[in-house]
């Protein structure tokens, strides 16, 4: 991870385009949106949002235009877009196991945007974030997988009935090697 992300450059002119920043904030904030229904948050609730590998910070700059009085934590490994997100209220360049981020805790909404894809262990990592959740916390992940079949969307169903404070879609590939992991 390190020689991908604290090495390499990231995040070029494209990221910061116009229209693209316009769309990926319309994802996020829908997406906290239908968390928020979900749970039954309204918006003038002061949300504590943990973005894990966050880059940009996306899901915080939503909650922020959503109710400026979001508390905001990013952690990324790279210190690369740490200044430039004036919406962060704390941006922890460092591991999630930073003391930083447990004395914000425990989160309404814990996201990871196309991260769980590049860990050694996103079984460690889900763990951590169990760890980090408030009582009706949402843990958001997104990954770049294709589209989930019928059969998978019920068995994410099932296991979201039995577990209901998680909300996570892992790719087609790990779905059912660590479901029942997930699960327990």
């Amino acid at each position: 991870l390190h020689a991908m992300y604290v090495d390499e450059h990231q995040f070029g002119d494209e990221y910061t385009e116009p229209e693209r920043v316009r769309r990926i904030l319309r994802y996020m904030s829908d997406a906290l949106d239908r968390i928020a229904t979900l749970r039954a948050w309204t918006t003038d609730r002061p949300l504590r949002i943990l973005e894990i590998g966050a880059g940009l910070a996306w899901m915080c700059r939503a909650a922020k235009a959503r109710n400026p009085q979001c508390n905001t934590i990013a952690q990324d490994v790279s210190p690369e877009a740490a200044q430039r997100c004036a919406w962060v209220d704390v941006y922890v360049q460092g591991e999630l196991s930073d003391p930083r981020i447990d004395s914000h805790a425990p989160f309404d909404v814990i996201s990871m945007t196309h991260v769980i894809e590049h860990l050694v262990d996103p079984v460690a990592m889900l763990r951590r974030c169990r760890t980090l959740l408030g009582g009706n916390g949402v843990l958001f992940v997104t990954d770049c997988s294709q589209e989930l079949t019928a059969p998978e969307l019920d068995y994410l169903r099932a296991a979201h009935a039995r577990c209901s404070a998680v909300v996570c879609v892992m790719t087609k590939l790990d779905l059912y090697q660590h479901a029942p992991t997930l699960i327990e």
